[in-house]
């Protein structure tokens, strides 16, 4: 996230340095290259018309072009970095939100198992059961007891 953050403020804080860089491109590409350029971009020479590796017949010069180019295709890129970035966050901080419901949902349904319980021990016919319950429970011990020395 942050690497795609930086990516795209880079590139849109470095759109203003591009001509410096594509100048220097310029002067060091070959005449073939150069030609190539003017072909793809529809443009002549680099700061005036008659500047062309060979003459041509458009009317705008190749840095006007290509720099324009190059800072729109910038913005672009610079937008969807940032855009992708937004959206991964928002999608980190959703699942943190999930993530906390879900252990809220679970803790509420602890103590609802707890009350529940609770209730259940309260209610007079638990009490009964339960005395019941100890009855057996001692009767069995008792009989145990007995029997246990008979052998």
């Amino acid at each position: 996230m942050i690497a795609e953050l930086a990516v795209g403020g880079i590139a849109y804080w470095k759109r203003d340095n591009i001509e410096s860089t594509l100048v220097i491109a310029w002067d060091e590409a070959s005449n073939d290259t150069r030609s190539e350029v003017q072909g793809i971009f529809e443009c002549c020479g680099w700061l005036n018309l008659n500047e062309g590796v060979k003459p041509c017949n458009y009317t705008i010069t190749c840095s006007s072009a290509i720099v324009d180019g190059v800072k729109s295709s910038l913005l672009g890129v610079a937008i969807v970095g940032i855009i992708v970035a937004i959206i991964q966050i928002l999608a980190f901080v959703l699942a943190g939100c999930f993530f906390c419901c879900c252990i809220r949902n679970k803790y509420n349904y602890e103590q609802e198992e707890q009350e529940e319980l609770l209730s259940i021990k309260k209610n007079p016919k638990y009490e009964k059961m339960e005395s019941k319950r100890q009855e057996v429970a001692d009767t069995h011990a008792y009989y145990r007891q007995k029997y246990a020395n008979v052998t």
